[in-house]
Order: C-alpha cells, then sequence, then structure tokens
C-alpha cells in the first residue's frame, strides 16, 4: 500500500510538472562556402565566413485545467 502511495505520490509530480511552460534557448554557428545570392547579386563567402544566430522560445501548454482535474484524482487515490 506504501508503495502504490509513493507512485501516485510521483504520478502526480510528473503531471503537474507538465503543466509548466517550457522555456527553449538555441544557438548556431555555421559558415557556407561558395556562391550565394544575396539580394540578386553573387556572393563568394570563404570558410572564415561565420554566420551566427539565436533562438529563444516559451511553450505554454494548452490543456492546464484538464490536468488540474488529473491531479486532483492523483491526490485523491494517493489518499486513498
Amino acid at each position: 500500500m506504501q508503495q502504490n502511495a509513493r507512485l501516485a505520490e510521483k504520478s502526480k509530480a510528473l503531471e503537474l510538472a507538465s503543466t509548466f511552460p517550457e522555456i527553449n534557448l538555441g544557438y548556431f554557428n555555421q559558415s557556407l562556402i561558395g556562391n550565394q545570392t544575396v539580394n540578386g547579386q553573387d556572393v563568394f563567402y570563404q570558410i572564415n565566413d561565420r554566420f551566427q544566430g539565436f533562438s529563444i522560445g516559451v511553450g505554454i501548454p494548452l490543456t492546464f485545467f484538464s490536468n488540474s482535474a488529473k491531479i486532483k484524482a492523483m491526490e485523491l487515490e494517493k489518499e486513498a
């Protein structure tokens, strides 16, 4: 019974964690070698011409309210 209660508690914690927003950070660094068309003109890029960028994103779960009912049910299951 104690093991089932611990399992229910961990399941509840997992479900609760899925309701939080997800933050994504990314960075890239690459080189393009050869001719590339930029604004209608051909430009030659060498190996030491580097292009860099980054991205930031936030993922907000759309199922927040349905998860709250699951979390409450898991709490009741743990108490039982």
